[in-house]
Order: structure tokens, then C-alpha cells, then sequence
């Protein structure tokens, strides 16, 4: 792990300003009505910053990098990302996850919801039939419904 102040938390800290500053140009051309970088409180834990846009948040986490690997469902789970959004999707608000290294089963898990009609039909049909090595990917995010 990183030093805190160290080379690779400043290219972090940067990589986050550089996302930040990519939103607020979202917000000066139209497609969001505002921005709030650091919110506080614990309905800010954990995000870098919100976007609004016709009265629907957007949260944004932002990670650099993980070593040159994916990130997994099981590493997400480690990090804290996604113990944080449940509250924010049963709210009707949105979690924008950003890094510079992917995040295929992530990826994975939000096409399928796209095709799910249903909580019900997700789980039973969509979670079932993950091609995850580890074993991980239906128990993480059962875990986070």
C-alpha cells in the first residue's frame, strides 16, 4: 500500500481533481445542473463528489489505478466502494464508479440489471449464471441488495 503523501497518492489525488474538473465542465455546458465536490457528512462518505441533473444525484468514486489488475467485485468489496451505494440506489440516486484500470464484473453486473425487468428477476435469473472465477461475483452483490 502507498504511503499517504507519497508519489502514487498525489497521482491519485490528481486523477480525482482531473474527473472533478471533467464533471464541472458537464455542469457549464448543460448536462448537469450543479456539482458538489467533498459533501459533507455521512451522506458524502466515501464519494469525491455529486452531480445533479432534473433532481437526480449522481455520486462519483473515483480510484486510479489497482495495480495494473481489474477491479474485482470482491476488491470493490474490500475498498468500502460498495457497501456505500445501497442507500444511494434504493433512493433513486445513481453511483458512478471511475478508475483508470477496469472493472469487467462490475461492468457485467450493470448490463445485466439493464436487461433485468425486476430485483426478482436479477437475482434469480441474472446472478445465477456469472462466469466468475472466484466465486465471488453473485454473493457480493446479493450482498449489496
Amino acid at each position: 500500500m502507498p504511503l499517504p503523501g507519497g508519489p502514487s497518492d498525489k497521482a491519485g489525488n490528481r486523477y480525482e481533481r482531473r474527473w472533478a474538473v471533467l464533471a464541472l465542465t458537464d455542469v457549464l455546458l448543460g448536462r448537469f445542473e450543479s456539482i458538489r465536490i467533498e459533501v459533507p457528512g455521512p451522506a458524502g462518505e466515501g464519494f469525491e463528489f455529486r452531480v445533479r441533473s432534473a433532481g437526480l444525484s449522481e455520486w462519483h468514486q473515483v480510484k486510479r489505478q489497482r495495480s495494473g489488475r481489474d477491479w474485482s467485485i470482491a476488491t470493490l468489496r474490500a475498498e468500502g466502494v460498495l457497501q456505500l451505494w445501497p442507500a444511494k440506489l434504493l433512493a433513486g440516486e445513481r453511483c458512478v464508479f471511475v478508475s483508470g484500470t477496469g472493472a469487467r464484473e462490475l461492468s457485467e453486473l450493470v448490463e445485466r440489471a439493464v436487461q433485468a425487468a425486476s430485483w426478482e428477476e436479477f437475482s434469480a435469473y441474472f446472478l445465477t449464471c456469472i462466469d466468475d472465477s472466484d466465486g465471488v461475483v453473485g454473493s457480493a452483490a446479493r450482498s449489496v441488495s
